[in-house]
């Protein structure tokens, strides 16, 4: 227990000097940038699979038409390749 808490005495003076450091609004940047992008593949996702499910099913329903229409003769010949 005792070394925890030593542990985390160390680690907030380390966060004292570095909010003192002027490179720190820097640091503070960077560590938020995974939050904006998070909130921005939240906004942008939803979307972007719809379209792509959609997209898969079309080709889906394509493939199967294709399959559909082709002669017998040549099935024989595209599976066999």
């Amino acid at each position: 227990m005792a070394t925890a808490v030593e542990q985390l005495r160390a680690r907030l003076l380390c966060k004292g000097r570095m909010r003192r450091c002027a490179a720190f609004a820097i640091y503070e940047d960077a560590e938020a940038e995974p939050h904006r992008l998070a909130d921005e593949l939240r906004e942008f996702y939803p979307a972007i699979a719809e379209r792509l499910a959609e997209l898969l099913a079309r080709i889906a329903a394509n493939d199967e038409a294709i399959e559909r229409s082709m002669p017998m003769a040549c099935r024989a010949i595209v599976v066999g390749c």
